[in-house]
């Protein structure tokens, strides 16, 4: 059976994108934050607010760190990615998901934050291997 590993994710950013560099590649980490609005079997009306870590590459994630603040309204689409991790204080293994970003679409108008950075060559995102030495997965 084919699996699909797809995710779409329409809020607002809880903090200001996180960038992370390196010799051919440039990641931006941002955090969205989503609501669920829903009744209990009360009748009491309830709000759950999610938090999403996700992970933006090269030019997705220029373009955050030259558009994005905390606050601003965005749509993302992408697929679930589990990062894994040795907690050093316990040496227990620790695992979170987090969503590895494809697409991104501003919901408001853009005025750059600041001037361009230099333009990034499309490249594909590192091998898991090669992100792991920097700590990204």
């Amino acid at each position: 059976m084919a699996t699909i590993n797809r995710v779409v994710l329409s809020g607002r950013l809880a903090r200001d994108p996180e960038i992370k560099r390196g010799e051919k590649w440039i990641l931006a980490q941002i955090t969205i934050c989503t609501s669920d609005k829903f009744k209990t079997r009360t009748g009491e009306e309830k709000e759950v607010t999610i938090y999403t870590n996700c992970t933006l590459w090269n030019v997705e994630a220029e373009m955050a760190e030259k558009y994005l603040t905390k606050g601003k309204a965005v749509t993302i689409e992408g697929r679930l990615k589990e990062d894994k991790w040795l907690d050093k204080s316990t040496n227990q293994e620790r695992t979170k998901m987090g969503v590895e970003v494809t697409c991104i679409m501003y919901m408001e108008k853009m005025e750059p934050l600041k001037e361009p950075v230099g333009q990034m060559p499309l490249t594909p995102p590192p091998s898991e291997a090669d992100a792991d030495a920097f700590g990204i997965f």
